[in-house]
């Protein structure tokens, strides 16, 4: 419905405003709108950068192989598995063939 707007229909909004706003107005509410649309597209560009560093920086994590902590190595060193891990059949004693 107002997607497309002509020549007629914008010369009209102008006028419009002028109107409202009187010819000692116009000039100041268009410099503060150019300032408004500057500043938007300053921080959505900065934005973007950031996004794109931060994606970056998860690609090299992704990457990169886990660094082990300290209870992974001792958890292995300890030689008794079947001890720490459930048994997989859901009951709590264990099985006998």
């Amino acid at each position: 419905m107002f997607g497309r707007l002509g020549p007629l229909e914008l010369l009209l909004i102008l006028a419009a405003i002028l109107l409202v706003f009187g010819p000692k107005r116009l000039p100041q509410i268009g410099k503060a709108l150019g300032d408004a649309l500057r500043n938007l597209r300053s921080h959505a560009s900065a934005l973007e950068g950031e996004l794109d560093t931060d994606e970056k920086s998860r690609r090299n994590a992704a990457d990169r192989p886990p660094i082990p902590n300290e209870s992974d190595s001792r958890d292995s060193d300890s030689g008794d598995s079947a001890s720490s891990n459930p048994p997989s059949n859901g009951s709590s004693e264990p099985r006998e063939s």
